[in-house]
């Protein structure tokens, strides 16, 4: 799963970006230097949404460190002060005005780092929980406990048909 990193100062607007990227790992900071100190502990994050403009460091200084540590790290860039024309484009791989449309976010994010893959997931008829990855391809499961086995079709995007197979030789159901 795509890990985020979200730095703004506003705790409404960073908590409305994790909440609308919610497939995502997502983990909010409000400032640069708590953003700097979380990315340096932790496993490597994909992309930093950052607020341009905010206290002690700006969006474009927390963007400029981060890639100096993790060159590979996306950045995408907000702001509410129309400041986008004189931020250099080198720094930011994306800048978005505020405000913005939560498609509009989302579209960007996914341009940046690829939509979010969510799995699938199923209880299985003898009570365990199942999980297959959210790729495209028709496939089959079968569950550890049990053994019953399902065929997986995707009918389009996000959507699957679980079927369940014929029941293996030597399963005894469990009626109480």
């Amino acid at each position: 799963m795509s890990r985020i990193l979200v730095v703004d100062d506003d705790l409404s607007v960073a908590t409305a970006i994790a909440a609308a990227l919610w497939a995502y790992d997502v983990v909010v900071t409000h400032n640069g230097p708590e953003a700097l100190a979380v990315a340096a502990a932790g496993p490597p994050f994909d992309l930093v949404i950052t607020d341009y403009l905010m206290p002690a460091m700006t969006g474009d200084e927390v963007a400029s460190r981060l890639r100096a540590s993790f060159p590979s790290i996306k950045t995408l860039l907000l702001t509410a002060f129309g400041e986008i024309a004189a931020i250099d484009p080198e720094g930011t791989d994306a800048r978005l005005a505020k405000p913005f449309q939560v498609a509009t976010l989302r579209r960007t994010v996914a341009r940046l780092i690829g939509s979010a893959v969510l799995p699938l997931v199923w209880r299985c008829e003898c009570g365990a929980l199942l999980e297959r990855n959210g790729d495209d391809r028709d496939g089959l499961q079968t569950c550890e406990f049990c053994e019953r086995s399902y065929r997986i079709r995707p009918l389009g995007p996000r959507t699957w048909r679980v079927t369940a197979l014929a029941q293996p030789s030597g399963y005894q159901s469990v009626v109480s």
